[in-house]
């Protein structure tokens, strides 16, 4: 029983550890992250879509729609850039 409490205590302080690395990249400048990034822009069913994937990673990934709500800069919200380049790094599109 102690052996999977601490197997399942581990997994959650990982889970914990990452999410952390994640803030503390998201409140970055934005710029700091983009080497390994790929931007894109895709036209989905009439919409312009800014895409962010891990730079050299093929195929199908996970991924997420980030909306950035009533801002001047819209998309182009280096606070929004920065989370999307964050989530990329560790393997959203």
């Amino acid at each position: 029983m102690l052996a999977v409490l601490a197997g399942w205590l581990g997994s959650v302080g990982c889970q914990v550890i990452d999410a952390a690395r994640l803030l503390q990249d998201a409140v970055r400048p934005a710029h700091e992250l983009a080497s390994g990034v790929e931007e894109g822009l895709e036209r989905v069913v009439a919409v312009d879509v800014l895409t962010y994937r891990p730079r050299g990673r093929a195929g199908p990934l996970p991924g997420l729609v980030l909306c950035h709500g009533a801002v001047d800069v819209g998309a182009r919200d280096p606070r929004l850039i920065a989370l999307a380049r964050a989530l990329a790094l560790r393997g959203f599109h």
